[in-house]
């Protein structure tokens, strides 16, 4: 038999090692040995050197630490990496044992000698880079989400923004400043008679804030048609787009001009928002909101602070 501390060949009659003092463990103790903490101890055979005792842990610590908290979000990683990777290894040539017993009750099946470690550590990096990969995503996630909350947080701490538009002849508050755009030479439905935008757009904490300005290439005859023109306009705006559902609408005054309240649901999202006709052109401010995050004195600051000039 071998010593389970140094491997060497040793008497079974003696009760300890004589090359390293070890105490020497009989057949009978080795199957019922227990640790300090009262646990039975595995016992592995090697058919490589021929040992026969207590095995060492062929797995790293952190490895198995990292592959247990994969089990949360990805089991898959901690499959693999129980079922890919030994469970055992001889203390005395390092070959490694899957965790199989044989009908004697020993470790000894799936044996695998030392000279297989490459491939041992190619599963070890295998699934360490896999793991990395879901931890750094969760991490990026976790900054991404932090990022935001900071930057909405930044926001409401300061406050929001009073944004002044000099060309386009319009005050109103934001909570941040918004991003421009605009197309010209658009179809009216009117004979000679085309439409440009200016549009004026800010999201924050999953809420988009829209201004629009609508310009006609000629003058129009709005007096006494504005209910209509609101309504045509409330109209192409549901239509271009499928799956829009008008929910309510009622005209009302901005100030001293006409103007038309809407509400529209598409899926998940709301739209709420006033088209305001001021002269020959129109103003469209409208807010798009998850329903959860809706908050009505934020709708009625923003709608309330537009001032045409």
């Amino acid at each position: 038999m071998h010593c389970k501390k140094c491997g060497k060949s040793i008497s079974g009659e003696e009760k300890f090692c004589r090359h390293c003092g070890a105490p020497v463990e009989t057949n009978e103790s080795k199957e019922n040995s227990t640790d300090v903490y009262g646990k039975t101890n595995d016992i592995i055979r090697c058919g490589e050197c021929g040992y026969e005792g207590t095995p060492e842990s062929a797995r790293n610590p952190l490895f198995t630490a990292l592959a247990w908290l994969c089990i949360l979000f990805a089991p898959l990683i901690t499959i693999i990496y129980f079922v890919g990777t030994d469970k055992y290894k001889c203390p005395k040539c390092q070959s490694t044992f899957l965790g199989i017993k044989n009908k004697d009750g020993k470790f000894s099946v799936g044996q695998k000698s030392a000279k297989n470690k490459p491939v041992i550590i190619l599963v070890g990096v295998l699934v360490t880079i896999a793991i990395i990969g879901i931890l750094s995503s969760i991490v990026l996630a976790s900054l991404n989400t932090a990022r935001e909350k900071a930057k909405s947080a930044q926001i409401a701490e300061k406050g929001w923004v009073t944004y002044h538009s000099v060309a386009d002849k319009f005050s109103v508050l934001l909570p941040d400043y918004p991003k421009l755009d605009s197309k010209t030479g658009i179809d009216s439905g009117m004979e000679g008679i085309t439409t440009s935008w200016h549009s004026f757009q800010t999201e924050v904490g999953g809420n988009t804030y829209f201004i629009y300005k609508y310009m006609y290439s000629e003058e129009l005859n709005i007096t006494g048609n504005e209910d209509k023109l609101l309504e045509s306009y409330l109209n192409t705006m549901i239509n271009s787009v499928a799956g829009n559902q008008l929910i309510s609408s009622n005209y009302t005054y901005h100030s001293t001009n006409r103007a038309l309240d809407f509400q529209i649901k598409n899926k998940d999202e709301y739209i709420k928002g006033r088209i305001i006709v001021v002269g020959q052109e129109q103003y469209l401010l409208m807010e798009d909101y998850p329903i959860s995050n809706y908050s009505d004195a934020d709708y009625n600051k923003f709608i309330n602070s537009f001032i045409p000039d």
